[in-house]
């Protein structure tokens, strides 16, 4: 780009497209993503749906409509993490909610649970691209000092997603039926996810002519200063990232959040209804503070890591505190477990995550984020498909009992933790 940046550019007198639009967007098809991934939790509890599917007291193949969804979300990390980057981020965010929408459509309409295993391998390859798009137009669009609350903007999503899907879709189960939540999914896609990419969206702020020169340049700034961030300058170039140690640790972080997601979102509910005894809407009501908390902790370290670039100091203790915590939750009654659980929630989510994705921003050039994201979440995913599974058999092994999965729990992050103080020796 011609455009030379200076420091003395005053971002009052800019425009803000990236902060109006982009991150806007970015969170938009986030949050009905995930949506669609945490409906299927709901739509199985309608004995329709059971009888339908032919699936009642068949707990493996229902387990198995998320384990699809994992294993094709992690294939679709890597499909879309090459396309991203060849196509751009907006055909490829257009290509996802096509198939996405194609997908819902097919479940709506699935005679079967074969089709309906096909529909939702479909939706997992679609919604792979959420990742590298998303990493790909914040490094495009949002300078190094703004990518950590960039980044808070569109993972407050993976907080409020989950914390209001059981609402959301529950309630449309008793008015519609479980076809009709497929519907109604579909045109969310169609109506309201598809319509703002191709409004809002393109590839580089340079080819938006809502853009202005004041704010082009704040965008490049870091890029071409001698700002606290020109120690992350010299990383930043645009050659392959992923034959390195600095990779593969921050890889190894992005596991340990992926494993845990999707371990806690499998069997968090029951293991606060089973063991701890909540009722199912005291259950869903305590699931909703963790994630309002998590949500508030994920604006705030997105601000803190901003200004301390200090990411792998902030990671590593959360991993640590949020091991420790999980670990005692076990152990203790019902009120002061919740708790423990509700703030290792909130580290999770709200600490962990956004700094793990922001090791790639460190890492990889904007012009492979595609890419470089797409196979840190795919391999990511690919373990993440296999956490559930276990942690249901070490709660089989346990006789019911959780010790053996929290334990299973506390390793992970323990691990993602080593490979975050790693990284911090490496000036992360």
């Amino acid at each position: 780009m011609s455009t030379t940046p200076q420091l003395s550019v005053d971002s009052t007198t800019t425009s803000s497209i990236r902060w109006t639009r982009i991150a806007p967007t970015i969170f938009v098809f986030w949050f009905l993503g995930l949506l669609d991934k945490f409906a299927m939790g709901i739509i199985v509890t309608s004995k329709p749906f059971l009888h339908d599917m032919a699936l009642s007291n068949q707990f493996a193949l229902i387990g198995l409509l998320t384990t699809v969804v994992v294993f094709a979300q992690a294939a679709g990390n890597f499909l879309f993490g090459s396309l991203t980057d060849v196509l751009g981020p907006r055909r490829s965010a257009i290509l996802g909610s096509l198939v996405w929408a194609m997908s819902t459509a097919i479940s709506a309409l699935a005679p079967n649970l074969l089709v309906m295993l096909v529909a939702r391998t479909l939706l997992g390859l679609a919604e792979g691209y959420t990742w590298p798009v998303a990493n790909s137009l914040t490094a495009r669009w949002f300078p190094l000092s703004e990518r950590g609350r960039a980044k808070a903007v569109w993972l407050s999503a993976t907080c409020i997603g989950p914390g209001v899907s059981g609402y959301i879709v529950g309630s449309c189960l008793t008015v519609f039926s479980w076809r009709g939540v497929f519907w109604l999914l579909t045109g969310i896609s169609l109506l309201i996810c598809l319509p703002l990419i191709l409004a809002f969206l393109k590839d580089y702020p340079a080819k938006d002519r809502r853009v202005s020169r004041e704010e082009l340049a704040l965008i490049e700034a870091d890029y071409h200063s001698n700002s606290p961030h020109q120690s992350e300058v010299p990383a930043l170039l645009p050659h392959n990232k992923m034959g390195t140690a600095n990779f593969w640790l921050a890889t190894i972080a992005a596991i340990g959040i992926s494993v845990s997601v999707w371990a806690l979102a499998a069997w968090l509910p029951s293991y606060l209804a089973n063991a701890k005894h909540l009722s199912l809407s005291l259950t869903k009501d305590y699931l909703l503070i963790a994630y309002f908390v998590a949500l508030v902790a994920n604006f705030v370290w997105g601000r803190i890591i901003d200004k301390t670039s200090r990411r792998a100091l902030w990671g590593g203790l959360a991993f640590v505190v949020g091991g420790v915590l999980i670990f005692f939750a076990g152990e203790l009654r019902a009120a002061p477990s919740i708790l423990l659980l509700i703030v290792m929630v909130s580290l999770l989510y709200g600490v962990a995550q956004p700094v793990t994705q922001d090791y790639i921003h460190k890492i990889a050039h904007p012009s492979r984020m595609g890419l470089e994201s797409g196979v840190m979440q795919g391999v990511s995913n690919v373990f993440a498909s296999i956490g559930p599974t276990l942690m249901g058999a070490l709660i089989g092994v346990a006789h019911g009992g959780y010790e053996y999965a929290f334990l299973f729990l506390v390793l992970i992050f323990f691990i993602s933790a080593s490979a975050s103080f790693m990284l911090m020796r490496r000036g992360f």
